[in-house]
């Protein structure tokens, strides 16, 4: 109060005023007379109108024992201070002093819940605003007092907000929860911010009376962590499912983590990983090198190391790796684990091997080997050759690499052949030519090429590989060869022009002759004397048949004979065929057997045609077979194989004709057979069969024949689009099988 200081009524602090003493006293300060305590007579207070005579003081202090102010008295006039008195001022500055420390106190905590970081609430218990604090501006874009009386579960998000109401009524009903509820409260930008609230109820206190939120913004907190997780997480995914092998390692080599692709790889599961150490599955021949290197890691000489390692596999299988190890030590140096990233390298140790084993076959080929790249623009260039062409063109690398082969050709090289190349080299196709090269020397040679395209994994083309052989004596060889086959032509073209002419001499005369035979053979003669004509008449008969079979040799091999392809039942020509030789093998005692059953037909254990898979056997007298032939040259062909089985055969001996049906790459065709029981033929004399006018030592048994019938039947079969082959045995006898189209 300033009652009894007139104008006097701020008092300031100085080293001479009274304040200032109070402040230093301990616990009173008392002044009789102003006027004379030397202290106070020069204070402007003591000097001044009004003067200061009486003065009695007591600091103000705080719990802490900090002094902050004075609790006095003053007057004008000289004043009597009893002990009462001074007990009810020192009681008075207590009653001060606890009221500065109240007021300091609150002034203290209103600014720390003004000021504070975190947002405090009040809520009715309706859930309206009552009280919030000015951090609700700082964090939610609101001042303090604007949403005062509104509802706050409206700011709430909507997936928070049940869970939000039902811990507000919880609060309500008195059941205290000290964990904390993070919920999404709306920003006045339309945003959310993540709020970490704690509530209490004190409805109750009537100072408060409402419920108390404490909230704190953990926005960042929650993006943090949620990046933290999405790292964790991306990690995980990339630990474990990585394609590289991820393993962590105790320095003592026991497996601590090991992700899917390094279980796979060793065919173990983490588990029994985990169970064992990186020593059980390294290969012996490869620990030591392991071990040294982690050893190095340990001691500090080495950061990180990678080497290709083998390991040996749940399977017992041994594989190969190549490791990357780097050690991880703590903040003090000390070595916590090896992290070791593993990747499968079998396939390509196996291609390196197989790579080695090519270029050591390269190397060492007899042929010659050159490799260009496909630069076809500046002309492709040659990268490598190996020693076998050098050794053919007696260049060496300084005269041949980063060269185009150009370099090999000259002067007579075809320029056609050349162009062929150029050809496919562009178009990146392979192909095999013969051109004529030169040494180094100037020698010509000639050599057979062939061009590979080397692609790469997109299809594209890289390089070519040329494989070239020395060919200059096949091609002497060849030459020689083709002047030999012309003359060859020529005198069987000749020939043919000469047996047909000749042949066709020959049918005037013997037609002539035949036909006098025949009128001779109907005049009366003796005995004899149509015996000598019917020796004329069957010599006639046997040569002008020779001059027909003959004269068909001729037509196919100047490809003039003509075959009629028709349907023709096997079953009419056989009866006919069958009844014509008949008697002549009754004459020689011969049983004729037409039948169905293998084992009665094949030699030993032999099965026609090379094993044909038989899809049925039948009677040829019985079954309705019906194959395309030209039934005039089919009837020729049997008669000449029955015949045959007549004339060959054993006395008393047998002929069987049989037939099959087969399939050969799903086309059913028909096998017909004839068989002789006759002394076979040797294995060696079986391919002069088809040879014309070769009767393997026939004319020496007195058995007629010109040699001619097999090699026309054969050239008739192949005519009409099938095939004649025999099947022979000494002693045992004979099986010719005819082939046709169904």
């Amino acid at each position: 109060s300033s009652v009894g200081l007139g104008e006097i009524s701020r008092i300031v602090r100085a080293e001479s005023y009274f304040c200032d003493a109070t402040l230093k006293s301990r616990e009173l300060c008392f002044v009789p007379d102003a006027s004379r305590d030397p202290r106070f007579a020069k204070s402007p207070f003591v000097q001044g109108q009004n003067p200061v005579r009486f003065f009695a003081g007591v600091p103000l202090a705080v719990p802490e024992g900090a002094r902050v102010g004075t609790f006095c008295v003053a007057d004008t006039k000289l004043r009597e201070f009893s002990e009462a008195d001074r007990e009810l001022l020192l009681e008075l500055a207590a009653l001060a002093s606890r009221e500065v420390v109240r007021q300091r106190r609150e002034n203290l905590f209103r600014a720390l819940v003004e000021n504070g970081s975190e947002l405090l609430l009040v809520l009715s218990e309706g859930g309206a605003l009552v009280y919030a604090s000015r951090s609700f501006e700082r964090i939610l874009g609101y001042a303090a007092n604007e949403l005062l009386g509104q509802a706050v579960f409206p700011l709430v998000h909507p997936d928070d907000r049940a869970v939000a109401v039902a811990r507000f009524r919880a609060l309500l009903a008195g059941q205290s929860r000290d964990e904390a509820l993070t919920l999404r409260a709306q920003h006045r930008d339309g945003t959310f911010r993540w709020l970490e609230c704690r509530g209490l109820n004190r409805l109750g206190e009537h100072t408060i009376g409402g419920i108390v939120v404490n909230a704190r913004d953990v926005t960042e907190q929650v993006h943090a962590y949620s990046k933290l997780e999405e790292s964790r997480n991306r990690f995980q995914v990339a630990f474990e499912e990585s394609s590289l092998g991820i393993a962590l390692v105790a320095p003592s080599g026991q497996w601590l983590r090991a992700n899917r692709a390094v279980c796979e790889f060793l065919g173990y599961t983490e588990e029994e990983l985990q169970n064992t150490d990186f020593q059980s599955v390294t290969h012996p021949e490869d620990l030591d090198a392991d071990v040294g290197l982690v050893q190095a890691a340990l001691r500090g000489e080495i950061p990180r190391f990678s080497m290709e390692k083998r390991y040996i596999t749940a399977r017992g299988e041994t594989v190969w790796g190549e490791i990357n190890v780097t050690l991880a030590r703590d903040a003090a140096g000390a070595p916590l684990y090896f992290v070791s990233q593993v990747q499968d390298i079998t396939a390509r140790r196996a291609q390196e091997e197989r790579l080695r084993l090519l270029e050591s076959v390269a190397i060492h080929a007899s042929d010659a080997i050159l490799i260009t790249d496909a630069d076809l623009e500046n002309g492709p260039e040659i990268i490598y050759a190996n020693r076998a062409f050098y050794e053919m063109t007696l260049f060496d690398e300084a005269d041949i690499l980063g060269k185009t082969p150009r370099v090999l050709q000259g002067p007579h090289t075809c320029p056609q052949t050349r162009a062929l190349m150029r050809q496919c080299l562009a178009q990146g196709r392979a192909h095999t030519v013969e051109i004529l090269n030169y040494k180094k020397d100037g020698t010509p040679f000639w050599v057979e090429i062939s061009l590979a395209p080397i692609l790469d994994g997109g299809k594209k083309l890289t390089h070519w590989v040329a494989f070239q052989r020395d060919v200059s004596r096949r091609k002497t060889d060849q030459t020689l060869l083709q002047n030999a086959l012309k003359t060859a032509e020529d005198a069987n073209r000749a020939k043919s022009e000469f047996l047909s002419r000749m042949s066709h001499e020959f049918r005037t005369p013997l037609n002539a002759i035949l036909g006098f035979a025949q009128l001779l053979e109907t005049a009366p003669l003796h005995e004899k004397d149509h015996q000598s004509v019917g020796f004329i008449r069957h010599a006639g008969e046997h040569l002008l048949e020779l001059v027909d079979e003959i004269l068909d040799i001729a037509r196919i091999e100047s490809g003039h004979l003509t075959v009629e392809i028709t349907p023709v039942s096997l079953r009419e020509m056989a009866v006919e065929l069958l009844e014509w030789v008949r008697p002549l093998a009754q004459k020689r005692g011969l049983e004729i057997v037409a039948c169905h059953d293998a084992s009665s037909f094949c030699l030993a254990d032999a099965a026609p045609f090379n094993s044909p898979e038989f899809t049925s056997s039948c009677d040829i007298l019985e079954a309705q077979l019906v194959v395309l032939a030209d039934a005039r040259r089919l009837r020729q062909i049997l008669l000449n194989l029955l015949s045959n089985a007549v004339k060959f055969n054993r006395t008393g001996g047998a002929l069987s004709l049989c037939s099959h049906t087969v399939t050969r790459d799903g086309e059913r065709r028909a096998l017909i057979g004839v068989r002789d029981s006759g002394y076979g033929i040797a294995p060696e004399q079986l391919q002069n069969l088809w040879v014309p006018f070769e009767r393997l030592g026939a004319e020496q048994s007195g058995i007629e024949g010109t040699g001619i019938g097999l090699a026309l039947s054969k050239n008739l079969a192949l005519l009409m689009g099938g095939d004649l082959r025999c099947e022979s045995q000494l002693g045992c006898g004979s099986i010719f099988w005819l082939e046709l189209p169904m």
